[in-house]
């Protein structure tokens, strides 16, 4: 008997199933016709997150052609039954290069990557994830990594967005979160316009070094 999938059902819950038989007459007891058994609702559970590497822009004059995007996609089973099987679905962007994904790493190693045109799949069979605890910091937890190139022809002012599902089990997809990286034009600051004062390199990436000229007195 299959029950239906959250959030048609709440973990937690109480469940009760009732059986009645009926005997013709003569029945000897008829106290043991009827019967019941009732259970809690258990089973697991995904609140969801994903990010890429670069927090949500890039300055473009800094990002080599073949620089990669890095997404972290994290799962987390915090229902109050194991997870036996997990999917993970990503539909890419379209200034995504699909044949360029890579995986980096992957909380469990076994699972099985899919790709169909620009839509990424990773199955993890039989993964068994525990319920996570307010105390532990990887169980009932999970992650992978993948990187991936965008197209040539990036401009300033263009958007990748992407979005993954998760799965757990029989339950409905859990939507992520969307995560958007812009192409932004590289920072900069107009020159001082004083002889005696000297700023640089500009535009200035980690360190910006000032030097004044002393004009000594006789």
């Amino acid at each position: 008997m299959h029950a239906p999938a959250l959030p048609a059902l709440t973990l937690g819950d109480l469940s009760t199933t009732s059986v009645t038989t009926t005997i013709p007459g003569g029945d000897v007891s008829t106290l043991n016709n009827t019967d019941s058994f009732t259970s809690t609702i258990s089973g697991s559970y995904d609140p969801n997150d994903k990010a890429e590497r670069h927090g949500g822009t890039i300055e473009i004059d800094d990002f080599s052609p073949t620089e990669y995007l890095t997404y972290t996609i994290r799962f987390e089973n915090t229902g109050n039954g194991n997870a036996q099987n997990i999917e993970i679905t990503d539909a890419l962007d379209a200034q995504l290069s699909e044949t360029s994904v890579r995986v980096l790493a992957s909380s469990h190693p076994n699972f099985i990557m899919e790709r169909t045109g620009s839509n990424l799949r990773w199955k993890f069979p039989n993964i068994n994830l525990l319920p996570s605890t307010d105390n532990a910091t990887t169980t009932g937890k999970g992650f992978i990594v993948f990187q991936v190139l965008p197209k040539a022809g990036y401009e300033v002012g263009d958007i990748i967005s992407n979005t993954a599902q998760i799965y757990f089990d029989t339950n409905p997809a859990i939507v992520t979160n969307t995560v958007t990286t812009e192409f932004i034009k590289t920072l900069g600051t107009t020159p001082v316009n004083n002889p005696g004062f000297i700023a640089y390199p500009n535009p200035v990436q980690d360190v910006l070094i000032f030097l004044m000229r002393l004009r000594l007195q006789k």
